[in-house]
């Protein structure tokens, strides 16, 4: 699909996604044959009374339960009905489903410190087509710098954000490197990979390794500042100096040492035009993933994975990636995929059902306070001679998808109906 077409169903998902917010401070906005379906339909005032009094009798956002029902909703947008987050995402309450991301933008306004979305998905997200729109549109009301979360073996090393160059002798490893036994563990991280650099003989870098990282030229103010480094390893058996150049001059220079399980380096930086980091030792540690961020604000990160279905979250280890997703802290887990299964030549989608709801039941298990939205599987069409045509098993595939996330306590986006 056409990147300016994924993007369109993305701005008709941000137009949906803030339309909850609005109704506090002035009218209602509602695109037409989209709107939100709201608790005895027409009974606005009824709502609005239930939320102003949970705003201003819970300002720690403590968890009250609203009495009010939850109608099926008859939109693009599909929540359930106990699954709505409170102020401090450590906190859930039950309420009226169309409020859930009304909730989560309101919180992004009045909180402090940092949120975090990470969104993953299929090739759609390369490049960060996708998520640098959310993540330009939701920082005009949360502020937030940097690209989120990078790896030193991206497969599209150029994004809409950031410029990523690394030394040759990086390596990348995935799921099926485990399978193959090129890797003795699935320990792979909220990337689904991990990275390793080579050493010794056989290597163009003798002790070491580097990774650099600039804005693209497409990439936008917040994007392009730089305030914070996180490192993400494990597996470090020795010794590993890191220097790290700010716009070519050397800011920090650090010592690792061999440490069992998953560590955290962090570094604050000068709002530089570039940064450098330069890994010096004789073996190297599992990198789970380097992010550039900021303490406040808004953090998206870009997470594809070419040719995926979306199975990869029950696929790594379970206890590895809780505890990485417990030091990122995310907010709002986003997946989308669904294209890599089109193909599939099939009348029934039952076991794509399963596969879906195992990754979200993981994911609300391993990451409790995430709130979970899944956007569905997006048109997709091919050509014969009588013209162009969608594939019949979509709707097959969304209704999945569906079926999926609201079975697991989830949110659904139908971007296949926003489509028409």
């Amino acid at each position: 699909m056409k990147p300016y077409k994924t993007l369109l169903i993305l701005l008709v998902f941000l137009v949906f996604l803030f339309g909850p917010s609005f109704f506090l401070d002035g009218p209602v906005k509602i695109l037409p044959g989209l709107s939100v379906e709201l608790p005895e339909s027409g009974d606005l005032n009824r709502y609005l009374d239930n939320f102003k009094s949970f705003r201003s009798s819970h300002p720690d956002g403590d968890s009250p339960i609203i009495d009010s029902p939850t109608p099926e909703p008859d939109s693009a947008l599909f929540l359930p009905g106990n699954l709505i987050p409170a102020r401090h995402s450590s906190h859930l309450f039950t309420s009226d489903s169309g409020a859930a991301l009304g909730l989560f933008i309101d919180s992004l306004r009045m909180r402090s410190g940092q949120t975090r979305i990470m969104y993953y998905g299929d090739s759609q997200l390369e490049g960060d087509r996708i998520t640098d729109y959310l993540r330009k549109e939701l920082r005009t009301i949360t502020g937030g710098t940097g690209p989120g979360l990078l790896s030193p073996t991206m497969l599209v090393p150029y994004t809409r954000t950031a410029h990523l160059r690394s030394s040759s002798n990086w390596q990348r490893f995935n799921y099926l490197s485990y399978r193959n036994g090129e890797i003795d563990h699935n320990n792979l991280g909220p990337l689904f990979s991990i990275s390793r650099f080579e050493t010794g003989a056989g290597s163009s870098y003798k002790t070491g390794a580097w990774v650099r990282v600039a804005p693209s030229n497409s990439a936008d103010s917040h994007a392009a500042t730089y305030n914070k480094l996180r490192l993400f390893y494990g597996n470090l058996t020795d010794t590993l100096v890191i220097n790290i150049l700010e716009n070519k001059f050397i800011t920090h220079i650090d010592t690792l040492y061999p440490l069992a399980g998953i560590n955290e380096y962090s570094a604050v930086l000068n709002n530089p035009r570039d940064i450098e980091i330069r890994f010096t030792g004789n073996n190297s540690p599992d990198i789970y993933g380097i992010s550039i961020e900021s303490e406040n604000g808004l953090v998206v990160d870009n997470i594809p994975s070419r040719g995926s279905a979306g199975y990869e979250f029950s696929l790594v280890g379970r206890d590895n990636l809780r505890e990485l997703y417990s030091s990122l802290s995310p907010g709002m887990i986003i997946l989308h995929y669904g294209l890599n299964v089109v193909l599939s030549n099939r009348d029934n989608f039952k076991f794509y059902e399963e596969g879906i709801y195992r990754q979200l039941v993981t994911l609300k298990e391993i990451c409790p306070d995430a709130l979970l939205l899944v956007i569905g599987v997006t048109d997709m069409a091919k050509s014969d001679e009588t013209g162009i045509h969608s594939y019949q098993n979509i709707p097959l595939i969304r209704d999945a998808q569906k079926s999926a996330a609201l079975r697991a306590g989830a949110m659904f986006w139908d971007s296949w109906q926003a489509m028409g």
